[in-house]
């Protein structure tokens, strides 16, 4: 890993892009895969998928295998991220992928106070903590706005869509102040993907969902974007662009994800937005810019 990392160029900025639009449109495909196979069984299946691959490249290059002192911290993080995409599964069953990929990206702030308690030298500061009160403001006003018409199974979504980015929050803590830290890019995927498949298969089961797809050609084709594009190619792509530039001003541009997925919501699935939600949308991203600001 280089010691001295570059500001973002030109490379960056248009890698960035389109990592966000890809993960904007996370939310969209598995909405439009749903009627073939269950959200919770589609993200078993691609991590499973992955898993398998990272596994096979793991083994030709690392013959020691994966270091002893990263098997706990890898553990903790893969089960969070397990945590995580089970509510953004579950979730999408209730509530829109707008609001999911919203609240979604509110994870660097429970990064920041996790971070704020547990290590001195990251305290928040002033403009960290007005970022926080911006945004959570934000998520009030998209949850209770007077234009709000959201029963009680959106309102579950709603909270299911903040818990994943809890724990998206708590994954990211957990990998920069653990032995993680210094495991490869593919070692760290392996222990997410592994503890996502196996945990979200046997939520699946316990929760009696059906584990057989309708396989036709929109339903491979969205599976294969899913497994290579989503859960592959763009989570390496981050890992790169985290080793070779800047991670806080790389981290901002990761802002740009909830636009793209807003808007392919709405073009792709024709989902409505109202005034309270767009103006509480702004808050929660204005919010969460002054907190990565402010690092």
């Amino acid at each position: 890993m280089p010691h001295s990392r570059r500001a973002p160029d030109a490379t960056a900025y248009g890698l960035m892009i389109v990592l966000c639009i890809v993960w904007g449109s996370q939310q969209v495909v598995i909405k439009l895969m749903a009627p073939y196979m269950a959200p919770i069984v589609q993200i078993a299946m691609r991590s499973i998928l992955v898993c398998c691959l990272l596994g096979g490249y793991l083994i030709t290059r690392c013959q020691g295998g994966l270091p002893r002192n990263t098997w706990l911290p890898g553990s903790l993080a893969g089960l969070f991220f397990a945590v995580e995409f089970i509510a953004i599964a579950e979730g999408l069953r209730l509530t829109s992928a707008s609001h999911m990929v919203v609240f979604l990206y509110t994870s660097p702030l429970f990064t920041c106070i996790g971070l704020h308690f547990l290590v001195a030298q990251e305290r928040m500061k002033h403009l960290q903590w007005l970022g926080m009160a911006a945004a959570s403001a934000g998520i009030a006003l998209a949850f209770l706005g007077p234009d709000t018409q959201q029963g009680g199974a959106t309102l579950a979504g709603d909270l299911l869509a903040l818990l994943a980015g809890a724990s998206w929050g708590i994954t990211t803590v957990i990998i920069r102040h653990s032995t993680l830290n210094t495991l490869s890019a593919q070692g760290n995927m392996f222990y997410q993907m592994l503890f996502v498949g196996v945990i979200a298969l046997l939520f699946a089961v316990l929760s009696g969902q059906p584990l057989l797809a309708t396989w036709q050609q929109e339903s491979i084709v969205l599976m294969l974007y899913q497994t290579v594009v989503l859960a592959l190619c763009s989570y390496l792509g981050w890992f790169w662009l985290l080793r070779v530039y800047k991670a806080t001003r790389i981290a901002t541009l990761s802002l740009m994800t909830p636009l793209f997925g807003v808007l392919f919501g709405m073009i792709i699935l024709s989902e409505p937005l109202t005034l309270s939600f767009v103006a509480g949308s702004t808050l929660v991203l204005l919010g969460v810019i002054l907190v990565r600001v402010g690092e």
